[in-house]
């Protein structure tokens, strides 16, 4: 899910859309069931999925198929604007039975891309009038704009799979390679729940029963990242949210997060954004 903010879950449409323009929209590695896919208007910044890395510019798609771990780090381009359609496979399965036997390359038709940019930017502008209609207690045009986005969306759905689907290959993976994303996994819904705890590397391999090395290792092959920058950018998510939403004070925030003082906490902030966590406020509360 790229953005943080705004996010449409009306149970009526076969899909969660987020969407938002915000200049500093980051989210830590995560993965889920449902296939997601991401259309930038404006802007761009680094993404990594499967421990790949993509630099993401103004009118690119990104894919990110079941399962895969990703995660979107900082914008590096400057305010964008843009959507994620995350997958309702509920509703996709009752329509394509073998959904779950299939996966998603947008380079297996790259003809047929402007075709589905083009749904993408329609869904964009859809969920604007929708939520511009929602905040204003328009029910009549929410209702009519609930039918269009779910006729948008069922376009993307019939787009991946008439154009860009191909068939999952069972057991493609070396069992190793499936253990390792398996225990990555693991080790990432752990430090998600333990996070605001005073974390460290060798702290959290006695809890998976593993080296400090072989967890440092494991980070490295799997996620391309270190043990301490992912626990960063979780802290770092959680902050900005509450500095954002929240009137507690920075150094509320910091200690809430996980930093275990405040100078800890300004000097990744501002290796992060380049600013400071009370600049970040006031321009957040100013837009």
């Amino acid at each position: 899910m790229l953005f943080l903010y705004d996010k449409m879950d009306d149970p009526r449409i076969p899909g969660k859309l987020l969407f938002n323009d915000d200049d500093n929209a980051s989210l830590p590695l995560h993965w889920h069931a449902n296939v997601e896919i991401c259309y930038f208007l404006q802007g761009g910044f680094r993404a990594h999925v499967d421990g790949q890395s993509y630099q993401v510019q103004n009118e690119d798609l990104l894919l990110v198929n079941s399962w895969q771990i990703h995660h979107v780090g900082k914008n590096s381009v400057g305010e964008h604007r843009g959507i994620s359609l995350v997958a309702d496979m509920e509703f996709w399965k009752s329509i394509c039975p073998d959904i779950d036997h299939l996966e998603f390359h947008l380079d297996s038709a790259p003809e047929h891309i402007p075709e589905l940019k083009k749904h993408m930017e329609e869904l964009y502008e859809a969920s604007c009038v929708y939520d511009s209609a929602e905040n204003a207690g328009d029910e009549a045009t929410c209702n009519l704009e609930v039918l269009h986005l779910h006729s948008i969306i069922c376009m993307v759905y019939y787009t991946l799979v008439r154009y860009f689907a191909v068939k999952k290959t069972e057991g493609a993976e070396p069992r190793q390679l499936q253990s390792q994303r398996s225990d990555i996994r693991a080790v990432i819904e752990y430090i998600n729940g333990h996070y605001k705890e005073a974390l460290r590397l060798r702290d959290v391999a006695e809890v998976f029963n593993v080296s400090g090395e072989h967890l440092s290792r494991l980070f490295r092959k799997e996620l391309n990242l270190t043990f301490k920058e992912y626990l960063y950018s979780v802290r770092m998510t959680y902050a900005c949210k509450r500095l954002s939403y929240s009137d507690e004070s920075i150094l509320e925030v910091a200690m809430d997060a996980g930093f275990p003082d405040l100078r800890a906490f300004s000097q990744q902030f501002d290796r992060a954004y380049h600013t400071t966590p009370k600049e970040y406020r006031r321009q957040f509360r100013k837009t």
